[in-house]
């Protein structure tokens, strides 16, 4: 008696728990099985210097880190970032399953916003599956502002409930 009394509570808690699995697997931005890091050192002096001297050579890397660059998802995108001065750095797999959660869809709906804030996008996610481009994600911590490409997920609450911070914490290896 004990035993299916134990059974019939335990069923639906495992139903529960099936459906939460799923529920993230539908709610996630990238379907995704490799991530790389792309970042720059660079000052905001040494931006507002470029932007200051307009020179045709820099103009590219601040479409990179002030703008919309890239417009669509492509496989381009990771030598483009190279070749103006980004460092790549390949996201151990050990960090996939807190990253899926910071990239999908969320209820929380926090203050996020950093006021008035120009964005200045160091640090460039790029989500692969099968080596094929399946997002890109650039992100600026200051301004608590990101773009992200290549998902048709619901992103308005993207970085809400800490996720900026813990994404920061993640890729940098803060403790």
């Amino acid at each position: 008696m004990k035993f299916i009394i134990f059974t019939l509570f335990l069923i639906p808690c495992l139903l529960l728990s099936q459906s939460s699995l799923a529920d993230n697997q539908n709610s996630r931005f990238f379907d995704f099985d490799q991530i790389d890091h792309y970042s720059i050192k660079i000052s905001t002096a040494e931006i507002s210097e470029m932007e200051f001297k307009n020179q045709k050579k820099d103009a590219f890397l601040l479409e990179i880190i002030r703008r919309n660059y890239p417009e669509k998802t492509d496989d381009a995108i990771s030598k483009t970032l190279t070749d103006h001065g980004f460092s790549i750095k390949t996201v151990d797999k050990a960090l996939y399953p807190e990253l899926t959660d910071i990239f999908s869809e969320k209820e929380c709906s926090d203050h996020i916003g950093g006021g008035f804030c120009i964005p200045t996008f160091r640090d460039i996610l790029v989500f692969r599956k099968d080596h094929q481009v399946v997002g890109v994600v650039k992100v600026c911590y200051q301004c608590r502002f990101a773009i992200l490409r290549g998902t048709q997920k619901n992103v308005r609450n993207f970085g809400s409930c800490g996720d900026f911070l813990r994404l920061e914490k993640l890729l940098e290896n803060k403790p």
